[in-house]
């Protein structure tokens, strides 16, 4: 039996998402996710998993409408703190999956094109213009 699909009470398989959470209980699970996932096929069914939880647990409606768009976005932003053997070991296993800001071009070692990037998307957001 995989872990991510032991038995649990009732004999129920314990999701992957489960098992993340019990690693550390006061932590976002989506780091855990990033830290302890190797398998893409558990890293799917993980962001699967993830998806449904965060669409049947939010209050946000933003989030239950679009639960697969956060979840890609939650965990593209997470990798970014990683290196870069994490970050592309993700990128890889989930189509789509990308940094918000910076896509799959993470600022390796370049803090301050990275500061630079993050200034220059916080003006666009609030309409402040460059002068």
């Amino acid at each position: 039996m995989t872990p991510g699909n032991r038995e649990r009470e009732g004999n129920q398989p314990e999701s992957i998402l489960q098992r993340l959470q019990k690693l550390d209980p006061e932590r976002n699970v989506a780091f855990t996710a990033v830290e302890q996932l190797k398998d893409p096929q558990e890293m799917q069914q993980f962001m699967d998993e993830y998806a449904k939880w965060l669409g049947e647990n939010s209050d946000d409606e933003e989030i239950k409408r679009n639960p697969f768009q956060v979840a890609g976005s939650n965990v593209g932003y997470i990798v970014g703190y990683y290196d870069k053997a994490t970050a592309d070991r993700w990128f890889q296993a989930i189509e789509g999956l990308s940094h918000p800001i910076f896509g799959t071009n993470l600022p390796w070692n370049r803090p301050a094109d990275a500061y630079e990037t993050g200034q220059m998307r916080g003006r666009l957001s609030t309409g402040e213009r460059d002068n």
